[in-house]
């Protein structure tokens, strides 16, 4: 597990954890998990130079929770922090494009976690609403790397007709997965199109990240990595001048890490600087310097960074400058208004910004 926020580039504050059939396939085969600080190692008691797959020709799959302990991950990790409502995060080694003579085989779909990686998640009943006026629905499941089966081979479902239906608008295929494993699942309703969905219980949803499902493959030794990116923010300083400084002279200048007040590159600003207008909560007024370009969080920044300005005795000065803190972020959000093809008016949140908010007094 990976994530460039940090100084070693290692995920902290993350746990995975097999779900109960896995567990009880660990058991019935032998397979043991090991927790490291840079994620989870599966060994096998086999001798070493086995095929582990000799033993595991006949699983489906190994299925894993993931789980973080950190309240502040989706602070600093560039995930979306709108429309993921009933969404998780869902990982597997089988149908991405890997970068061939790599030893790391990466299970996201891009260089980084992102909302391609995005599934929806159901309890383990399933409703499907059908087209008005259908009688019966002729479909096909399969879980991963399984064929699919017909209808007739799913133990539980059911079609509940119109008049019935939870929705009382349309009939609902109902498929019941509390004797099936969690994980991912393709519907194929005959004249629709395929459905992609995953399954684990209510209760379990609420505390989980998203899951990883590994297919059994013909190496005897493989090592997947997932990757994370740090959000990038808009950075907002409010400087509030408790001295006699010309505010007018403010800038701001960043450099590398051991550049001690030395010369450096100055950070361009969103203008114009508005001077001591900005009104906090305490009653203190502020001015605002807001940096033009956003700015990755980090544990431990990698550049330097500093207010120059020219004091009350006509003097430059120039103080170290904080960092964004990942604690907290400001998400700005936008309500526009959509119409659909039925001349229906929905209201639609945007996130337009998202800052950093940094006081510092002088």
């Amino acid at each position: 597990m990976k994530h460039d926020y940090f100084a070693d580039g290692v995920l902290r504050g993350f746990t995975i954890e097999p779900t109960p059939y896995t567990q009880q396939l660990m058991r019935q085969y032998d397979l043991r998990l090991q927790n490291h600080a840079e994620g989870i190692t599966i060994y096998s008691g086999l001798e070493e130079g086995a095929l582990m797959t000799t033993s595991l020709s006949s699983l489906h799959n190994l299925c894993f929770l993931l789980k973080t302990q950190d309240p502040s991950f989706i602070n600093y990790t560039d995930l979306p922090l709108l429309g993921q409502e009933g969404k998780k995060y869902y990982f597997s080694n089988i149908g991405l494009e890997q970068e061939a003579g790599l030893s790391t085989k990466r299970l996201q779909k891009a260089a980084f976690v992102s909302e391609q990686d995005g599934l929806l998640f159901h309890p383990l009943f399933y409703q499907h609403l059908l087209p008005k006026n259908t009688e019966k629905a002729q479909f096909t499941l399969k879980g991963l790397g399984q064929n699919a089966v017909d209808q007739d081979q799913v133990a539980d479902w059911q079609f509940i007709p119109m008049e019935t239906s939870p929705e009382g608008k349309a009939p609902v295929l109902q498929l019941d997965f509390t004797k099936s494993a969690w994980g991912k699942y393709e519907l194929d309703i005959e004249g629709e199109d395929s459905i992609n969905f995953g399954v684990m219980p209510d209760n379990i949803m609420l505390s989980t990240f998203g899951m990883i499902e590994i297919m059994p493959q013909t190496e005897s030794f493989e090592q997947y990595e997932i990757s994370f990116q740090a959000r990038k923010t808009s950075w907002r300083y409010y400087i509030i001048n408790k001295s006699e400084i010309d505010i007018t002279t403010l800038r701001i200048n960043k450099g590398s890490a051991n550049q001690l007040n030395g010369d450096a590159e100055e950070i361009p600003l969103v203008q114009p600087i508005e001077q001591n207008n900005k009104e906090l909560s305490n009653g203190d007024k502020a001015t605002l310097l807001e940096l033009t370009e956003e700015m990755a969080l980090k544990e431990r920044p990698t550049e330097f960074m500093h207010l120059s300005f020219i004091d009350g005795d006509n003097k430059e000065t120039k103080v170290n400058l904080p960092y964004a803190n990942s604690q907290q972020i400001i998400p700005e959000i936008v309500e526009t208004e959509e119409t659909d093809e039925n001349d229906f008016v929905e209201s639609v949140k945007e996130l337009s910004h998202v800052y950093s908010d940094i006081y510092v007094y002088l």
